[in-house]
């Protein structure tokens, strides 16, 4: 039998190691030290580069804080791995409901015709905003409506959509009347910050002829006070996300840009940086493109489509390019959704079908919330929410048929064990997808669920060992896994030794299941792991199954799972930015 064996080299300590980082840069809560110079100045390139922390990982890694995601190779040491592999899964559309918000307002643009979605109406996020309000137990969303406005809908499950009267525009679910390109409203639930700051927006307005960003502030997200009017420059389709993983913690202004071409061809749509620890102050970049000569005062040159990305769908000359990057910190890691440009004016027939933008939304996760890595598949970037393939045989009317971008916030989750993530998008349908026929549907991944590491195929023998990990005042193991009953987990002290009660013969499981995204380890011995000196502990685990597949494992102070980690956009039972609880099901 095939035996897959997998040593965590875990060492738990009583506190986390010293602070500081030897150039005097900023020391992260994962272990990376970020250089003196942040961000970097860097140019754009059609060859990705690897974040540093991948080709020079820090001596610790710290597992405080957040599952441990197998999204890149940040946790597997490759000079003792050999034989495995990671494998990466997709969202699956929920197109029992899809779409979940639809025009159906005049103001959104509807005329009263026989068509489902009738020429040019627009009920859509673009960014916008989708989170969950734990103060008032709501999902709340800002979408664009109708001409370019920005509306307002309340649900208390996902999927079932409100678009409350208000007294803003009266008789309409409009919060914003100016004209907007697009937009990002975030909700702030950061404990210390002032009501009145509770709910950002960063919009893109016309009287601003779409050039730079204004900053609005309200209380109740539906009555805004203009905080900045402009900002540096920017081209239309701009947005922001909060990296709260620094400290202090960073709006970062993901600025649509177009530098220049290099030798291997033009770049198109594509991104520069700016960060602040405040939207309102020092967003006085003065350029945004690739320039020969950068100073202090320039946006920070920082990613594009790549050589990985899917060709041009039409088949011409053009080229791929990057629309829009959203972003939102979840557990240990942020993650990016790349909507990628793969054509445009595309011709009917020739199995085309499509006459408005090939947008689409691929993945990439960041340590340290600039550096970008992108999982190849087969030689490409795999597309993670794509545009509708049935398209092609001739219905006008699918939901999303082009044009899908994903919404400020990123996803929401859910508190039960088995909830899955939900990930918003909008798209747009019918037979003119440039101007209008804009939705929001949504898809579901299992949490955690972006990647799995397992048996190489054709493998005898599959030996995965993490680099050093460090944390501080955890008690439990937990592990998001399939099949832990064809796994073996010990506990081996610093010299490689079982540590008596916790060897491979003392293993007895998890609970409440053997397949599950919230799965305590048990011991026959003690199942806590904090009794374990600075001299550390690792932590074996034996896969004699291949069907075995590991998600993610955090170390938690508690029986119920809490993992410290950030929520994304939040879900039903959080009440914060963090997982301070762990399973809802759970009394401690």
């Amino acid at each position: 039998m095939s035996v897959f064996i997998c040593m965590l080299l875990l060492c738990f300590t009583r506190g986390v190691f010293s602070s500081g980082c030897p150039d005097g840069g900023e020391l992260l809560f994962n272990g990376i030290c970020l250089p003196k110079q942040w961000p970097p100045r860097i140019y754009h390139s059609h060859d990705p580069p690897l974040p540093s922390y991948l080709t020079n990982k820090p001596p610790l890694i710290n597992v405080t804080i957040g599952r441990q995601l197998f999204v890149d190779d940040f946790l597997i040491d490759k000079s003792m791995t050999k034989g495995v592999a990671i494998t990466y899964h997709n969202a699956t559309y929920r197109d029992d409901v899809n779409p979940v918000l639809r025009p159906t307002e005049n103001w959104e643009n509807v005329s009263h015709g026989t068509d489902p979605y009738p020429l040019f109406a627009f009920a859509s996020p673009f960014s916008g905003g989708l989170f969950w309000d734990p103060l008032d137990s709501l999902y709340k969303m800002w979408y664009r409506c109708g001409p370019g406005k920005q509306c307002y809908a309340t649900s208390t499950d996902g999927i079932k959509w409100d678009k409350p009267i208000l007294d803003v525009v009266p008789g309409t679910n409009i919060v914003n009347d100016n004209t907007i390109d697009g937009s990002t409203v975030w909700l702030d639930v950061d404990p210390n910050v002032p009501k009145e700051e509770r709910y950002k927006m960063a919009a893109v307005f016309a009287y601003n002829h779409y050039r730079s960003y204004t900053i609005l502030y309200s209380s109740d997200g539906i009555h805004w006070n203009v905080v900045l009017n402009q900002t540096g420059p920017i081209e239309d389709r701009s947005s922001i996300f909060l990296n709260p993983t620094r400290t202090p913690r960073k709006w970062v202004y993901s600025i649509k840009s177009g530098p220049k071409p290099d030798a291997e061809g033009p770049f198109g749509r594509s991104r520069s940086y700016w960060e602040v620890d405040r939207l309102e102050v020092g967003a006085n970049w003065s350029t945004y493109s690739d320039a020969d000569v950068q100073d202090e005062n320039s946006a920070y040159n920082w990613t594009n489509a790549d050589k990985f990305d899917p060709p041009w769908g039409c088949g011409s000359e053009n080229y791929t390019q990057l629309y829009n990057l959203d972003a939102v910190a979840y557990e240990s890691v942020i993650v990016g959704l790349f909507s990628i440009f793969t054509g445009k004016y595309c011709p009917s027939g020739a199995g085309m079908n499509r006459t408005g933008e090939w947008d689409s939304v691929f993945l990439g996760f960041s340590r340290d919330g600039f550096s970008w890595s992108r999982p190849i598949i087969d030689g490409q970037h795999r597309v993670f929410l794509p545009m509708d393939a049935h398209v092609v045989h001739g219905d006008d009317w699918r939901w999303n048929k082009a044009n899908v971008q994903s919404v400020g916030g990123g996803f929401t989750m859910g508190s039960k064990s088995g909830s899955p993530l939900r990930f918003y998008v909008g798209a747009r349908t019918g037979p003119d997808q440039i101007i209008g026929n804009a939705t929001c549907g949504f898809a579901e991944l299992r949490r955690d669920g972006f990647a799995s590491i397992g048996m190489e195929p054709g493998a005898e023998t599959s030996v995965l060992v993490t680099p050093l990990l460090t944390a501080s005042n955890m008690n439990y193991l937990f592990v998001n896994a399939n099949n832990t009953d064809d796994m073996k987990i010990a506990l081996l002290d610093s010299t490689g030794k079982a540590i008596p009660g916790h060897a491979a013969s003392d293993y007895r499981g998890t609970v409440p299941a053997s397949s599950g995204d919230r799965l305590l380890v048990k011991w026959s011995g003690n199942s806590s792991v904090s009794d374990y000196g600075t001299s550390g502990v690792r932590l074996q685990i034996t896969f004699t199954s291949s069907q075995a597949a590991l998600y993610s494992f955090w170390v938690s102070s508690d029986t119920c799972g809490a993992s410290q980690g950030w929520v994304a956009a939040g879900g039903e039972g959080f009440t914060s930015s963090r997982d301070t609880h762990g399973s809802g099901e759970c009394s401690q």
